[in-house]
């Protein structure tokens, strides 16, 4: 198949329009029409159909959009790969973190290899793994660090570093605070706050008041910001859960970990990235950077 033709093909599915693709590829719209013709021919299916003004794919056309989408981004990756064997070590690091890395291992991280690789410039965007996931299949980061999720294995290779708990915190006044033997049936008069970020804990959470008979956990707060977080449950007697991996940075705000009882849930962290991008130099340095670090935590 014609690549440049598939480009087009590729460009009117993300437009919906060949008025559109024609204008942006500076290309004529017969001539569009045309070369997608010709690849119909060549699949033996339609690879539009008409809905309204737009033309939406259908489901051959869904297929092929795919396999270019990835056959696009496979050529970006040979670029960025490219440019970044140009500069060697003094290249671009695009990386992704969870929350918990970001706030309580990538900072100790940065300054030990800026120390050691002072060249490089390094590029970190905070988000949750669903987030990060996209973004790495947008190619806007070359891997991600964080809680691992479910994604393709052909595609992806995942690398556990870390486990993480979570646990129930409180204000160090709480009355749950002074107590060494709660039980889940003490939480039914108290009321949640929720890192917007954490509702898959709170189903969890939910799991457990209903086993215990207590309906579900009422949210009355939500905010995508952990220190407003920390800050509005250490003034107030409303319950959260954190990774425990957060309880000394939860302390500086007067928050404690209620006393007797288990982690709420557990789950595996570690590195996300592309079985097929070859990361340049510098990229490796800095994932290896953090694998040592994060093996240093666990031996803490």
């Amino acid at each position: 198949m014609n690549y440049r033709f598939l480009d087009q093909f590729y460009t009117v599915a993300e437009t919906g329009s060949v008025t559109q693709a024609a204008q942006l590829l500076y290309v004529t719209q017969p001539a569009i029409s045309r070369n997608i013709k010709v690849l119909e021919e060549e699949v033996g299916a339609p690879l539009f159909e008409k809905k309204g003004r737009n033309l939406e794919l259908t489901d051959y056309g869904k297929i092929l959009f795919q396999r270019v989408k990835k056959m696009k981004m496979e050529l970006q990756f040979a670029e960025d790969e490219i440019e970044a064997y140009k500069k060697g070590e003094a290249g671009v690091v695009r990386a992704g973190a969870g929350f918990v890395w970001m706030l309580n291992f990538i900072p100790n991280v940065v300054t030990r290899f800026y120390q050691e690789n002072r060249n490089a410039q390094l590029i970190l965007e905070a988000a949750t793994t669903e987030i990060l996931i996209e973004k790495l299949n947008n190619n806007e980061i070359d891997f991600l660090v964080a809680r691992l999720g479910n994604v393709d294995p052909v595609d992806f290779q995942q690398e556990k570093l870390l486990e993480f708990e979570i646990v129930v915190v409180c204000s160090a006044t709480h009355p749950l605070a002074k107590s060494r033997k709660n039980h889940w049936r003490d939480f039914k008069n108290y009321d949640w706050a929720c890192y917007k970020y954490d509702l898959q804990v709170f189903d969890q959470l939910g799991k457990i008041y209903a086993k215990e008979n207590m309906g579900s956990p009422r949210i009355v707060f939500q905010t995508h910001l952990l220190i407003s977080l920390m800050m509005v449950v250490s003034q107030s007697d409303l319950l959260s859960v954190i990774s425990s991996q957060l309880l000394p940075e939860a302390k500086k705000y007067g928050l404690v970990r209620v006393p007797g009882l288990a982690a709420v849930n557990r789950f595996a962290s570690g590195f996300c990235m592309h079985r097929s991008k070859i990361l340049s130099p510098i990229t490796l340095k800095f994932i290896d950077t953090i694998r040592q670090h994060a093996k240093s935590a666990f031996r803490g």
